[in-house]
């Protein structure tokens, strides 16, 4: 985890500083995983990913402006909305554009691109900015990155991917944050 690097390179904090802000995530995730199909049904998915996306960009501004790491650790909900919510939205999504018969490859599909390319990609490149320009720069740079997807996210109508025709029986105007669908799949399992 590169937030440990900032931790305890740039801001000389502690392993207890860096394990406190792991609980404070998770004491943030938990309440969203657990409420998440009521989120669902209430805001939709785009409502949630695009919050999620918010919160991510005011964290990791957030951390370039720390000076000591019990400020990282304020940050830290911020980490806990983002991954809830984006998580969450994410399963709704793919569960809502995959076939019946493909929903576990969808998953499957999903997870690997996140917690493996994402990983990889995000580690490595992380990596390289650290150690030419600094752990500041990274966040900054990883805020931009996420505010341009978020832009994009908006801009795109409701239930189309980048690049692609709308799907049948779905708005093709301007974005709309709500549920792309009046109805939550009961068949997913959140």
């Amino acid at each position: 985890n590169l937030l440990f690097l900032l931790f305890v390179e740039d801001l000389g904090s502690s392993n207890a500083v860096c394990g406190i802000s792991v609980v404070v995530t998770v004491a943030f995730e938990i309440p969203i995983l657990n409420g998440g199909k009521r989120m669902l049904e209430t805001c939709g998915y785009r409502l949630m990913f695009a919050v999620g996306l918010v919160c991510y960009i005011v964290r990791a501004v957030g951390y370039t402006i720390c000076s000591n790491g019990w400020c990282v650790v304020g940050f830290e909900p911020l980490h806990g909305v983002t991954f809830g919510c984006c998580h969450l939205a994410a399963v709704h999504f793919v569960a809502s554009i995959t076939p019946e018969e493909q929903q576990t490859t969808g998953q499957g599909v999903m997870s690997s691109v996140q917690q493996g390319l994402g990983y990889f990609v995000g580690t490595l490149g992380g990596g390289i900015v650290i150690q030419h320009f600094g752990e500041r720069v990274l966040y900054r740079g990883a805020a931009s990155l996420v505010f341009t997807g978020l832009v994009v996210f908006l801009i795109q109508p409701s239930g189309q991917a980048v690049g692609s025709a709308p799907h049948a029986g779905e708005p093709s105007g301007p974005v709309c944050l709500g549920k792309a669908s009046g109805k939550l799949d009961e068949n997913v399992e959140l």
